[in-house]
């Protein structure tokens, strides 16, 4: 992803497609080193959930997310790019998952998504790339039951500063610090805590 200035914000554009190929293939590198059911291991999905991957990439995540939400349930994989829209495509039609739909975004709205919609959402690897962050967060803010979570994990941040930006709007609060991740839960203002 990469990131235009307009006056008033900045606007997210996809990377590249040389870029994406390429992170596609350090991403199966990584996967068969670190298998991503670790980090999924942390949130605390179950069968029926509807469960929402920002930033999907070419779908590390999504097989493994389709299996633990299960048939009742729903994965919807969203990205700003198209070939990772392609791709996520391409192994839910090798794979026959029937639960799994794609999103393109603009990178920051959601329109197809109802509020408190989603029970878990997943903000991996991806925060560092964002061009308003704030906006992508009172986004899934919106979509996000209230008592659900935030997945959030970033190598390619310091730990604490990402917390930080996560929570500096006031719309989340640390719930758990995994071992891979940070899961939040949204505040709704004006409601008991």
């Amino acid at each position: 992803m990469t990131h235009a200035t307009n006056v008033n914000y900045t606007v997210d554009r996809p990377m590249p497609a040389v870029y994406f190929w390429g992170m596609t293939a350090m991403f199966k590198l990584r996967d068969w080193l670190k298998p991503r059911g670790r980090l999924l291991d942390e949130i605390p999905l179950k069968a029926g959930d509807a469960v929402l991957d920002y930033g999907c990439g070419p779908g590390s995540y999504i097989p493994e997310l389709a299996a633990r939400v299960g048939q009742n349930g729903l994965v919807i994989a969203v990205d700003i790019h198209p070939l990772a829209i392609e791709r996520v495509e391409t192994i839910v039609r090798q794979q026959k998952l029937h639960n799994v739909q794609t999103c393109l975004s603009d990178g920051v709205h959601l329109p197809s998504l109802s509020d408190a919609s989603i029970n878990a959402v997943l903000l991996f690897d991806i925060f560092h790339m964002l061009g308003d962050p704030e906006g992508v967060l009172a986004e899934i803010h919106r979509v996000l039951r209230a008592d659900r979570v935030l997945a959030v994990n970033n190598p390619h941040m310091d730990q604490n500063d990402l917390l930080t930006k996560v929570t500096r709007s006031g719309d989340f609060r640390l719930a758990k610090r995994g071992a891979h991740s940070f899961l939040l839960t949204p505040i709704f203002k004006g409601a008991v805590q």
